[in-house]
């Protein structure tokens, strides 16, 4: 069948439209900055429909997008007893709640709601993989690592899964679960160059195993010989292995002028590692002065 849309300035008129095509409807909104339009839309189809994981988080974006923290807590709050496939929203629904609270200014309401979130035993993965995004990108990156090692078992063969608790625990600064993630999503998919410059920099950022980081940023070297990233990452790589001397050689390569300032904040960070190897104190200290913090990747 087709559904007939009016325009925009009219969405509020339109015959209720199916699931789907609410979706696509509203995406284009977001896509297009409309997100009271959006809203108009998801809201108009049955409170049921709000569970569904997809249509929930837009809603949930829109709201925080639009800084109606109230309510978007009021949406937290109303979801909390209900069930996704079977499974607790509990967790998701103190997620969003923390979100709410900091918008709404409110630090401390806002870290017992993330506890929560943290805490909660179960959830929906393709609720509580996003949410727990959302949540570490909103400062509270130790909950929403704990959110994600509680849907590990039932996305421990999903390469995204471990991609994104891998951007998670590098917020959260757990060295320690960054290993298991890249590792856990190079294993998956052992071709993908981008996966293994991802393990053997969690690898460095570890100080573990240096020889598989070196054997693993030589790889994607070989490949993309130029490349300031994977030579910055290898010189790292052979600095943790004692190779200080070739990691100097490795450096001497990449042209500074061209670096962009993250890859530039690398690039010092290695050289400081260099001279500190060599005891060159003067020279480490003059890399160390001149490293952007800020930019440090």
């Amino acid at each position: 069948r087709h559904t007939r849309y009016p325009l925009v300035t009219g969405v509020q008129t339109c015959a209720l439209p199916i699931s789907h095509e609410v979706n696509l409807l509203a995406d284009t909104f977001v896509a297009l900055g409309l997100f009271e339009q959006a809203l108009a839309v998801v809201e108009r189809l049955p409170p049921g429909v709000f569970v569904e994981a997809r249509l929930l988080l837009l809603r949930a974006r829109c709201l925080a997008t639009l800084g109606r923290w109230d309510e978007l807590r009021s949406l937290a709050v109303s979801i909390r007893g209900q069930r996704n496939a079977g499974l607790s929203m509990e967790g998701a629904s103190y997620a969003i709640e923390a979100i709410a609270q900091k918008g709404l200014n409110r630090s401390e309401a806002a870290g017992a709601a993330a506890d929560k979130a943290g805490a909660a035993a179960e959830g929906e993965p393709g609720i509580v993989i996003p949410v727990a995004a959302w949540l570490a990108e909103s400062g509270f990156a130790v909950p929403a690592l704990q959110m994600l090692c509680g849907v590990e078992l039932v996305s421990k063969d999903s390469v995204p899964y471990w991609m994104q608790r891998l951007q998670v625990a590098s917020r959260a600064g757990d060295a320690g679960d960054m290993v298991v993630a890249s590792r856990k999503a190079y294993e998956l998919a052992p071709g993908n160059p981008a996966l293994a410059n991802n393990h053997a920099a969690s690898l460095i950022i570890a100080r573990q195993n240096p020889a598989e980081a070196v054997r693993l940023t030589f790889q994607n070297l070989v490949v993309a010989p130029n490349n300031p990233d994977l030579i910055i990452n290898h010189a790292m790589a052979l600095t943790l292995n004692d190779r200080s001397d070739d990691a100097a050689k490795a450096l001497e390569k990449v042209s500074v002028g061209s670096l962009t300032p993250p890859q530039l904040a690398n690039y010092r960070l290695a050289w400081f590692d260099v001279l500190l190897k060599r005891k060159d104190w003067r020279g480490a200290r003059k890399q160390h002065a001149a490293l952007d913090r800020k930019h440090l990747q």
